[in-house]
């Protein structure tokens, strides 16, 4: 009797186990997919909103590119520069998408928005107070979002294991130079003033 009892409660606890890990398997495979499926829904978001960031960027640097040049004319004091920051592209409306995106890269991006905004109304107030300031502000601020948008663009690469983009111009390195640029001259500029 002792030989079959082993062996039955052998059995039993081998059914147990079994049972067990099928429970296991079958509580956890959901959550596996779920997280799976989430994950695939984040590195979609991120190249979308990557691309959507390095479209905008670029878009910054050819206004800062094509006021360089602008003349001005005979009849006026100052260049007539265009004032208006490109736009930002409207943003993927994928909700999943943007509940798998990590929270702090979803807040950084909704927060480009209303940094545009500051600084489109940063560039009207000195255009209509402070003109001679004019075209070091409206460069300040094209390069101050570009480069945030860029930041974003390769932290959301970066985050999801998305490949660089590769560039043909190097624009973020221009327009850190005309950061650097745009700060000497104002900074000259009101030397100038005050002297």
């Amino acid at each position: 009797m002792d030989w079959l009892g082993v062996e039955w409660s052998r059995f039993f606890m081998m059914i147990a186990a079994a049972g067990l890990g099928s429970g296991l398997v079958q509580a956890l495979l959901p959550i596996y997919r779920d997280r799976r499926m989430r994950r695939k829904q984040a590195v979609y978001m991120a190249m979308r909103l990557a691309a959507l960031m390095e479209n905008f960027a670029c878009a910054c640097a050819n206004l800062i590119e094509n006021n360089r040049d602008v003349l001005k004319p005979s009849d006026a004091d100052h260049p007539v520069w265009k004032s208006a920051l490109p736009e930002l592209p409207a943003y993927p409306e994928d909700v999943d998408g943007w509940r798998a995106l990590a929270p702090k890269l979803a807040a950084r991006a909704f927060g480009l928005e209303n940094k545009l905004h500051q600084s489109q109304s940063a560039i009207r107030n000195t255009d209509e107070r402070n003109k001679p300031e004019f075209g070091s502000v409206l460069y300040e601020q094209a390069a101050a979002r570009r480069l945030e948008a860029w930041r974003i663009a390769v932290d959301l690469r970066k985050t999801y294991g998305i490949e660089p983009i590769d560039l043909e111009w190097d624009y973020p390195d221009y327009l850190r130079r005309a950061l650097v640029t745009v700060a000497k001259e104002r900074k000259e500029h009101r030397q100038r003033a005050v002297a």
